[in-house]
């Protein structure tokens, strides 16, 4: 089974990096959330950022 990666040479990282990256990413989604809904939702704001802590 050919998954057309068999050409890429793996990244090698640390977990912390992973971490960061993940931690990174939720904040990045978490900002453009904040900038797409209304003032009154900031609780589902706070419920995401919540979680991502829990991760």
């Amino acid at each position: 089974m050919a998954t057309g990666t068999y050409d890429m040479t793996p990244k090698n990282l640390s977990l912390r990096q992973i971490v960061a990256e993940h931690y990174d990413q939720g904040r990045s989604y978490i900002d453009r959330m904040q900038a797409n809904i209304p003032y009154g939702t900031v609780r589902k704001t706070l419920s995401i950022t919540e979680h991502l802590h829990d991760i």
